[in-house]
């Protein structure tokens, strides 16, 4: 098989680097492309003002390694355009970090894994709760890559992502796998406003009030992806399918537009 592999967390990152190896180690060939510098939450974004300045970092047998100067959707558009064949899946991570929740809004993870899906390609994005270990990355990247085998010829949603994540435990105590809605949950971080010597106004995104550097958000619903990963699942959910039947309680005006 033939992957592209992308990520937000920047070329060198840990978390990227165990999922290239998984691939390598299971025989299968790559071609990975991700952002020079950490570029998390950058979501769907696309670089419009200026040139994608591309950096060759490793050609060998099965593998071509490229940075680019850009966001995480520029990275995986970027490896398409460097495919001499069409990929047999997109993956992106592992990310430093669940992606659950409102945060697969934000996540440029999960928004890289989506462009190889709008390209028609089944797509996976792969994550680590935060606090996890060097294991845990390695664990989960595995596991992505055999979940890849297996699906290979299952008919994912166009634009539709497989979103996994993996608890922060020790991977001996992680629990099944399982699918799960994703949580409505949203952030409880607020902004920190200060002024400058110069009297100018500027903002800190923190977290919430009294609390340490952690992700905070409102309680999440039993059964959602949020909920059973705090429970040491392993949470798989499908993202962002464009066949959704409009919701209960929508109404048109009569008469013509």
């Amino acid at each position: 098989m033939f992957f592209t592999v992308s990520n937000d967390d920047g070329y060198q990152a840990e978390g990227f680097r165990c999922l290239v190896e998984a691939i390598l180690r299971r025989g299968h060939d790559v071609l990975a492309v991700a952002p020079h510098t950490q570029c998390s939450a950058k979501s769907q974004s696309l670089t419009l003002d200026r040139p994608i300045m591309l950096h060759e970092i490793e050609i060998r047998e099965h593998l071509r390694l490229y940075s680019v100067e850009g966001t995480p959707a520029d990275a995986s558009r970027i490896a398409l355009v460097l495919a001499e064949r069409k990929a047999d899946f997109c993956m992106a991570g592992v990310n430093r970090g669940e992606n659950v929740s409102a945060g697969v809004l934000y996540s440029g993870t999960v928004a890289a894994a989506r462009e190889g899906a709008m390209a028609g390609l089944p797509s996976i994005a792969v994550s680590l709760a935060a606090g996890g270990t060097h294991e845990g990355l390695l664990r989960i990247a595995d596991f992505a890559v055999r979940l890849a085998e297996m699906n290979r010829a299952a008919n994912y949603p166009r634009f539709g992502v497989l979103n996994v994540n993996a608890p922060a435990l020790p991977p001996e105590h992680w629990k099944e796998p399982v699918f799960a809605p994703v949580s409505a949950s949203y952030f409880r971080d607020r902004y920190t406003e200060r002024e400058s010597p110069f009297g100018q106004r500027y903002f800190w995104l923190g977290t919430a009030q009294g609390t340490k550097d952690e992700l905070h958000m409102d309680p999440h619903a039993p059964g959602t992806d949020a909920a059973l990963l705090s429970e040491g699942h392993v949470t798989l959910t499908m993202l962002g399918g464009v066949e959704c039947a409009a919701p209960d309680g929508i109404r048109l005006p009569g008469g013509a537009v």
